[in-house]
């Protein structure tokens, strides 16, 4: 064989065998994304939505309806995690992968976002450069936080319902304020900023411990420190290393709470708590307010065998619903203040107060109506309630629904005026009377030469809107009711009217009127008599 040809048969023999040992195997295709499910269903912008499927590993992209891109982690190859975007509409989710895009089968729905509140913020006062936690709802997608008339230096929005924000330089004292997508919180009260040279507290550590435990407090303007105090309960000890940071020793009988730090140029608060295992913590109370009798419920840590609860000690019967929330009532002689708790492992009260309202009447409905009308009376503080009364005539009957609601029947016998409510601290009086309406009939026959006359009743059987009562006889004429005679009833309600002799149809009509003692006498028509 010529040299020349096994050379070329050679090399399109090898040629072929080296590339394939040489280059690469062909990368195999993404397999494409699937969308399952995700979670929840609905909610507004800023609202954590968990989404689930296959071949999520790599996303590129999620948006929500409209196309609006959404920031994500992806979690895993089954979970991807977002944020709804704030232009979001509702529509299907879609995750992008180098494999394609997937589409949720489902609608998530872009809900209005819920208004923010602000329930407490600490430390309530603090210099310049303060941190300041502030507590709500409806913190998510937060865009501005004010403490009186400047923004804050910044903020973090720790959770929907959790905002850690700095004091700015320039600072007033003023109420801190929240904006969101969903308005504008406003807190009750005032942050306070203390004067220069006022101490602050940045940091502790640790963060709990039990009686005896060392902790270190750090800040500014220490130099001086007379008072340390854990939650309720001052420092068996403390040294001021220098003016950024302090040594306590926790106390005996310390609970959960707050540390404050007194110099003579003020008092420093923490932003955080510092926690002492096992000690009852009080977190939240709803409502916030309420007269005696009102149920509230207690929300925190570490109730069990709670011996005592007190509105600004005043004791309260209660019971222990779980180790985190007790249901309280609001004893008669509570007043405005904090709550507090005892178990056998301490004593501690909420951080701000429960505001009594003074028990009282508020409304009442209808405002008017028979003997025997259901009345429903809502106002404060009828837990107790012992007599209910219209004008002075104790009710038929009545029920304490609640402390803010009273079900009541108006007795027979009574007559026009205030309603009051007995209860434990004393007697309430509506602002308005109880307008009692006296229901009436009356009835019309045609003698000769048409003589009209017929009887008014009252129906509940009393007689003062009965006697004299003006009559009207009424004939319908070009279709329209024209009075046609009068007169009055005597003192048993009998009445007899001449009409001219005319053919068509009549009736009798009794005018409303009101009684001396301000009853109302209803109006009243009888059927049509023909002639």
């Amino acid at each position: 064989m010529h040299a020349r040809s096994v050379v070329r048969r050679l090399v399109f023999v090898l040629v072929p065998t080296l590339l394939l040992i040489v280059l690469p195997a062909p990368a195999a295709l993404a397999a494409p994304p699937t969308i399952t499910g995700f979670a929840p269903q609905s909610g507004p912008v800023g609202t954590t939505v968990v989404i689930s499927g296959s071949d999520l590993t790599g996303a590129t992209s999620v948006t929500f309806f409209n196309n609006v891109e959404a920031s994500f982690t992806p979690d895993s190859d089954t979970q991807v995690t977002a944020i709804v975007p704030a232009a979001a509409t509702d529509g299907k989710i879609k995750v992008t992968t180098p494999g394609g895009t997937a589409t949720s089968a489902d609608p998530f729905d872009v809900t209005a976002s819920g208004l923010p509140t602000i329930t407490s913020f600490a430390p309530p006062s603090g210099p310049v450069g303060s941190l300041v936690l502030i507590t709500g709802t409806n913190f998510t997608g937060a865009s501005a936080v004010k403490f009186g008339n400047k923004a804050a230096a910044d903020f973090d929005v720790d959770s929907s319902t959790q905002i850690s924000a700095t004091v700015a330089n320039g600072t007033q004292s003023g109420p801190i304020q929240v904006t969101t997508p969903g308005g504008t919180a406003t807190s009750d009260t005032d942050f306070v900023v203390a004067a220069a040279g006022s101490p602050s507290i940045s940091s502790f550590s640790p963060n709990s411990g039990a009686p005896g435990t060392l902790v270190t407090i750090n800040g500014t303007n220490f130099t001086g420190a007379n008072d340390v105090v854990f939650n309720l309960t001052d420092a068996t000890n403390f040294t001021v290393v220098n003016s950024t940071q302090i040594t306590a020793t926790v106390a005996n009988g310390t609970t959960t709470g707050f540390i404050k730090v007194t110099t003579p140029s003020g008092t420093a608060t923490s932003a955080t708590k510092f926690t002492v295992p096992g000690t009852p913590e009080i977190t939240s109370f709803s409502p916030t307010s309420g007269g005696p009798g009102t149920s509230v419920l207690i929300q925190g840590n570490n109730f069990t065998g709670a011996t005592s609860v007190r509105f600004n000690n005043a004791s309260s019967t209660f019971t222990v619903d779980n180790p985190n929330r007790i249901t309280a009532i609001v004893p008669n002689n509570a007043t405005t203040g904090p709550i507090g708790v005892t178990t056998p492992n301490g004593i501690n009260q909420s951080t701000t107060n429960f505001t009594v309202v003074t028990p009282k009447i508020t409304s009442f409905d209808p405002v008017k109506g028979p003997w025997g009308t259901t009345v429903v009376i809502t106002g404060v503080g009828f837990t107790g309630a012992t007599a209910v009364r219209f004008d002075g005539t104790g009710a038929a009957s009545f029920s304490v629904d609640s402390s803010t609601k009273i079900t009541a029947r108006v007795a027979n016998g009574t007559e026009t005026g205030r309603i009051t409510v007995t209860v434990p601290s004393g007697t309430l009086t509506s602002s308005e009377d109880f307008v009692v309406q006296h229901l009436r009939t009356i009835s019309l026959s045609l003698g000769g030469s048409l003589n009209a006359s017929g009887r008014v009743v009252c129906v509940d059987g009393s007689t003062a809107c009965a006697a004299g009562v003006a009559v009207k006889i009424q004939r319908r004429i070009e279709g329209v009711w024209k009075t046609v005679g009068t007169g009055s009833t005597d003192g048993a309600g009998n009445y007899s009217i001449h009409v001219p002799d005319k053919a068509g149809k009549f009736r009798a009509v009794a005018s409303k009127t009101s009684l001396p003692n301000g009853d109302r006498c209803k109006r009243a028509k009888s059927s049509v008599v023909f002639n």
